[in-house]
C-alpha cells in the first residue's frame, strides 16, 4: 500500500484504511491513544485514513465497565460516540468526565457510523479488537479485507472472562492478524507483530538521571484486577516499613482513602502533570498481572526513572530484566520492595538501568511504530 497524494479523506468515498473502534476515543486508554496514534499518523503521510465508530457498548461488557460508571457518564460516552457531536463536543465532553488524556481524531479524518459502511470502499478494514472484528463480518466485510489487531491477548480469562473463547474462536477464525506480543504471535502462526509506541514529544528527560534523590519511588495505581492495585499498596506498606524515609508518590484512578497515608497520591494527572512527576522520582513501579504492552514503564523510562517491574508478559518486549530494568514476580510485594530497596540503596545501578532504559524508550516513536505497521499490512 503506497501513499495517496493529499490527506483529504474527508472528501472521498474510498480508503485505504478504515479503523473500527467501539465507542470515538474520549476517556483515552492506553489502546486508545495507539489507534488514534496510527490513525492520525498515517493521515499526516497522505494515506487515505478514516474511522468506523460502531456501538461502545458490546466493548464495555467485555470489560465489566458498565456497573462502575456513573448513568451521566455513560450517557456522555454514548452521546459523543456519533462523529458530528464528536466533532462538536468533545473538549467539553473531556472536562466532564475529567479526561486527563490528550487525545483526539484529527479533524480532516473522516469518521463514519457503523450504519454508513456499505457507502464507501475501503482497500483494508483494521479491528480493534475482537469485538468489532466480528461486527465488521455481521456487515458483509469479506474476511481477507479484515485485518485483526488486538493490543492484549483478548484470549485470557482475566482480562475477557466470559468472553475468552468466544475471542479464542474469533482469533481462528480471521486469518489476518497483528499483535504486539510475541507470546501470542507464536500460538497463533501467521500473525504479524508490531512494537507499540510512546508519545516522545511529551514524556521526555527534563532532569538528569544522576542528579535526583534515590529515595524517591512513584507507583501507578489502577483499578482493576488485571492492575494488581493490592499489591501495588502492599508494596508501598513494605517499603514504607523498611525505611520510612523513602518518599513514596502514586497517580492513578483509585481513591484516595484507599492508599496509605504516607503516600503522595495524584488523581488522574493530566500528560503534563505526570511528566514531571516522573522527572522528580528515581524509581518506577508497576504491579500488574497482565498487560499486552505496557506504556506506563515506557513512558516512566523515557523520563529517565529506573523501572521495577512485576512480570506482566507484555513488560518482557521492552524490559531486560537486570540491564534495562528489573523484572519481579507478580503479586510478590516484598520481592518487589526488596528490588527497589536495592536500587534506593545502589545509587549507580540505578543510573545504569535508567540510562538503558532511557535508551530503550526513545526508539518507541510513533514514526517507528507506524512503519513497522505499514510493513506488517503490506505483508499480507
Amino acid at each position: 500500500m503506497t501513499a495517496t497524494q493529499g490527506t483529504e479523506s474527508s472528501d472521498k468515498n474510498d480508503f485505504d484504511l478504515l479503523f473500527a473502534v467501539n465507542g470515538l476515543p474520549l476517556a483515552g486508554s492506553g489502546g486508545s491513544r495507539i489507534v488514534v496514534a496510527l490513525v492520525n499518523t498515517l493521515h499526516k503521510k497522505g494515506y487515505r485514513i478514516g474511522a468506523i465508530s460502531l456501538p461502545r457498548e458490546p466493548w464495555t461488557r467485555v470489560l465489566s465497565k458498565d456497573a462502575a460508571t456513573p448513568w451521566i457518564q455513560r450517557f456522555l460516552l454514548k452521546f459523543n460516540d456519533s462523529p458530528l457531536t464528536y466533532r462538536l463536543f468533545n473538549p467539553l465532553f473531556r472536562y466532564l468526565i475529567r479526561s486527563p488524556l490528550h487525545i483526539k481524531i484529527n479533524r480532516n479524518v473522516k469518521i463514519i457510523k457503523g450504519s454508513d459502511i456499505k457507502k464507501y470502499s475501503c482497500n483494508m478494514f483494521i479491528a480493534t479488537n475482537f469485538i468489532n472484528a466480528n461486527q465488521l463480518k455481521s456487515f458483509g466485510i469479506p474476511l481477507e479485507k479484515i485485518i485483526l489487531f488486538s493490543q492484549i491477548d483478548e484470549t485470557a480469562s482475566l482480562y475477557s472472562g466470559k468472553y475468552s473463547n468466544f475471542a479464542l474462536e474469533t482469533y481462528k477464525k480471521f486469518p489476518k492478524r497483528l499483535f504486539i506480543n510475541e507470546d501470542v504471535v507464536k500460538r497463533f502462526p501467521g500473525s504479524k507483530k508490531i512494537n507499540m509506541a510512546i508519545d516522545l514529544s511529551v514524556y521526555r528527560l527534563l532532569n538528569s538521571i544522576d542528579s535526583r534523590n534515590p529515595k524517591k519511588v512513584i507507583f501507578i495505581a489502577r483499578s482493576g484486577e488485571q492492575k494488581d492495585p493490592d499489591t501495588a499498596i502492599a508494596t508501598m506498606i513494605a517499603i514504607h516499613h523498611t525505611m520510612n524515609d523513602v518518599d513514596i508518590c502514586a497517580y492513578g484512578n483509585l481513591n484516595k482513602k484507599d492508599l496509605p497515608d504516607f503516600v503522595d497520591y495524584y488523581l488522574t494527572p493530566s500528560d503534563e502533570d505526570i511528566v514531571g512527576l516522573l522527572n522528580s522520582c528515581s524509581i518506577f513501579v508497576i504491579t500488574s498481572v497482565l498487560e499486552g504492552y505496557p506504556a506506563p514503564p515506557l513512558e516512566a523510562m523515557a523520563c529517565g526513572c529506573a523501572v521495577v517491574s512485576t512480570d506482566s508478559v507484555g513488560v518482557r518486549e521492552y524490559l531486560n530484566h537486570g540491564v534495562n530494568g528489573i523484572i519481579c514476580p507478580i503479586k510478590s510485594p516484598d520481592l518487589i520492595a526488596k528490588s527497589v530497596l536495592k536500587l534506593v540503596a545502589d545509587n549507580q545501578e540505578r543510573i545504569e538501568i535508567a540510562n538503558r532504559g532511557y535508551k530503550t524508550a526513545i526508539n518507541h516513536s510513533y514514526e517507528t511504530m507506524c512503519q513497522n505497521f505499514l510493513d506488517a499490512i503490506n505483508s499480507y
